[in-house]
């Protein structure tokens, strides 16, 4: 068993556009630049989000998808690309994605449903997201709201889809942690 580190901190936003190949994360233009720091091309970023994942007796971790396209720069256009990281204080992952459940969930969140009760254990979320044409963030723990609840489901799902792609046991690890939490057993 991995020890846990519930005080460890996640990769910054500036850690995580390292990860992603930009030198900021935030939507709109970014120049690629070589180890030299001359610009090589030149992307934009037209959406991107994070999810930090708080469990309460455990190490927390971080989940950020970024889709950039390609822009004309000199003679060449540089590629466009969907990323997704998933990261613990210890181990980070990159990987390319074809969709993202994150996306398709909080463009179908209803979130004035009211609640009873609060809980104080469980695992907790602040979910950040920035397009062309919107930003905001959002924090809950221990979802009930059925939209929320897939918004819980969508990003494990994706963290699991990182850590099996990147075949990392200490993300794989975070991801199994995280499921007992939303099983009710953590």
């Amino acid at each position: 068993m991995h020890e846990s580190n519930p005080g460890a901190e996640v990769p910054s936003g500036s850690a995580l556009a390292r990860l992603l190949g930009i030198e900021e994360l935030r939507v709109g233009g970014h120049y690629l630049r070589d180890a030299d720091r001359a610009r090589i091309g030149h992307i934009c970023v037209q959406s991107l989000w994070y999810a930090e994942i708080v469990p309460s007796f455990h190490t927390p971790s971080i989940l950020c998808v970024a889709r950039a396209e390609g822009l004309p720069f000199r003679d060449v256009t540089a590629p466009s690309w969907h990323r997704a990281v998933f990261a613990t204080p210890a181990r980070s992952a990159v990987v390319s994605i074809e969709l993202d459940p994150v996306a398709d969930s909080l463009n179908s969140l209803s979130a004035f449903h009211p609640r009873a009760g609060l809980s104080i254990d469980g695992v907790w979320y602040k979910v950040a997201f920035e397009t062309t044409q919107l930003r905001g963030t959002l924090a809950f723990g221990n979802p009930s709201q059925p939209s929320i609840v897939a918004l819980q489901s969508a990003l494990h799902a994706l963290a699991s889809q990182v850590a099996c792609s990147a075949n990392l046991p200490e993300l794989q690890h975070a991801v199994a942690v995280w499921k007992e939490y939303i099983d009710g057993q953590g």
